[in-house]
């Protein structure tokens, strides 16, 4: 019990306020698309819009004036643009 207290409070001292943080599984996924030593594929494109989604849904993250989609940018190292396109190429596709 006492170890469990203890992992809580170090994730509350870890884990930002804002629930973003680069170890996020999002983030993980998001850069591991990325950094594929290939060609992308629509498809990847596909799947980053499809984290980058699953980060919208959370309202800590996506609070007003939290500048989450830079964030996210400069924690997988793209711009806020290509981050941008997946998403909308999530949201076009899924009907």
């Amino acid at each position: 019990m006492r170890e469990q207290l203890l992992l809580l409070q170090i994730a509350l001292l870890v884990e930002p306020k804002d629930g973003l943080y680069q170890d996020r599984p999002e983030v993980v996924e998001i850069k591991r698309l990325l950094e594929q030593d290939r060609r992308k594929r629509l498809a990847d494109y596909h799947q980053v819009g499809e984290q980058m989604r699953l980060l919208y849904k959370d309202k800590k993250v996506t609070a007003p004036e939290s500048g989450w989609k830079a964030k996210v940018a400069e924690m997988t190292d793209v711009s806020r643009s290509l981050l941008d396109k997946c998403l909308q190429l999530r949201n076009t596709s899924s009907g």
